[in-house]
């Protein structure tokens, strides 16, 4: 509409702009008209219309035409037309004419007519207004497209809004440049792809923490059963502990899928992650199920809490899958191995990053959560975890990426 009104507003004052420069135009030729009208007055009162006269209005560009009979032709010519007449004093009337592009003045002085053609060509057009208006209207017309150009982006904004708001997160959204619209994509995509977490992180929650609760939740219905004695109520204790660790993880979950924050790291030594990862896990260092080749003192900067969950999960997962057991934790000084007993992975380690994939038949062989957590945990902190099969046995290695 802006551009509506202002298209029309420059058109209009061009138009007025034209017409007023026709009129101070039509007004010049009227005044030299008039004037050449009575110096031929005067010269035919003082008898001077002579030659030298005529050559003096042919220098003007103007023609006299004295013949009755060629006057009244033009007279009577339907094409001709009045433009302005006036009268002078003492008989004497003067008349403009247009006829085909040009004025003609009829000269009445008491009675004898005179008629002056003016053989200039009417043009009452000025090129240098068109010129100014074609500019004006072309940089009008830039600036329009370059303002639609720029403005279109929006309506495909819209667009994804509209997906957004339908929960699809397929938004490949990109603006070359840095004004304020390519500013606002680069937001909105963040702001999906942020979005996208949440909802990833809810549907973990909703979907499955049913699932990862229910053993607890049923060894416990199971407990409440059997006799009161101390071997119950410290499985008892067990369940509860199991129940409060599961809590604890998926509020891991939580704060590394939807937290916008980058997490707090410090400098730690592995041995004491690796202690509290046993602490975690309530091992009993009699069972001897976790084999420590050394002590692991180098220090890498990570956050100690996520970070034991990751080795705990590791740890837990190699004695559950292993055929004996137990695991074996070898330190590096670029990472950390977990080895254990037991049949090679069916399918690559990125399907078990997904949350609760079953790669075999049976449930007992899937990870649950405890893969999916870890390879979230190292890339949070951005390190990888890399699987081998060696003889008949599984590797797993942390590779730090910083120290």
């Amino acid at each position: 509409m802006i551009f509506i009104i202002s298209g029309i507003s420059i058109i209009a004052s061009f138009f007025f702009l034209h017409k007023a420069n026709q009129l101070q135009h039509q007004n010049f030729l009227e005044r030299k008209h008039f004037a050449i009208s009575h110096i031929l007055i005067r010269a035919n009162n003082e008898k001077l219309l002579n030659e030298d006269f005529l050559l003096s209005l042919e220098s003007l560009n103007y023609e006299l035409q004295t013949d009755l009979k060629i006057i009244n032709q033009f007279l009577s010519n339907a094409d001709v037309f009045l433009v302005h007449s006036k009268n002078l004093h003492r008989g004497q009337n003067i008349s403009i004419y247009c006829h085909n592009d040009h004025h003609y003045i009829l000269i009445d002085d008491n009675g004898k007519l005179y008629l002056l053609k003016d053989n200039t060509k009417i043009t009452f057009f000025n090129p240098l207004i068109l010129i100014i208006f074609f500019a004006i209207l072309s940089l009008f017309l830039l600036i329009y497209l370059t303002t639609i150009q720029k403005l279109y982006p929006l309506k495909i904004l819209k667009n994804h809004i509209k997906k957004l708001g339908n929960e699809s997160f397929d938004i490949n959204y990109k603006i070359k440049g840095d004004d304020e619209i390519a500013q606002l994509a680069q937001e909105f995509v963040i702001a999906s792809k942020k979005l996208q977490k949440l909802k990833e992180s809810r549907n973990i929650f909703i979907r499955n923490i049913m699932h990862e609760l229910k053993t607890p939740i049923m060894k416990g219905k199971l407990l409440t059963e059997l006799p009161r004695n101390e071997a119950n109520n410290e499985k008892m204790k067990a369940v509860f502990y199991r129940l409060e660790n599961l809590i604890n993880e998926f509020a891991s979950i939580e704060e590394i899928i939807a937290s916008t924050k980058e997490i707090a790291m410090k400098n730690y030594s592995i041995e004491d992650i690796i202690d509290n990862a046993k602490d975690m896990l309530l091992y009993d260092e009699d069972s001897n199920q976790i084999v420590q080749e050394s002590l692991c003192s180098y220090i890498v900067k990570l956050n100690f809490k996520l970070f034991s969950i990751a080795v705990k999960n590791l740890i837990d997962n190699a004695i559950k899958h292993s055929t004996s057991k137990s695991v074996q934790i070898i330190c590096k000084k670029d990472r950390l191995l977990f080895e254990n007993d037991g049949k090679k992975l069916k399918y690559p380690l990125k399907n078990y990053f997904e949350p609760f994939f079953k790669g075999e038949s049976s449930l007992q062989n899937g990870f649950g959560l405890g893969l999916y957590i870890t390879h979230n945990i190292l890339k949070a902190h951005q390190f990888t975890l890399e699987y081998q099969y060696l003889e008949g046995k599984n590797r797993f290695s942390i590779f730090f990426t910083h120290h």
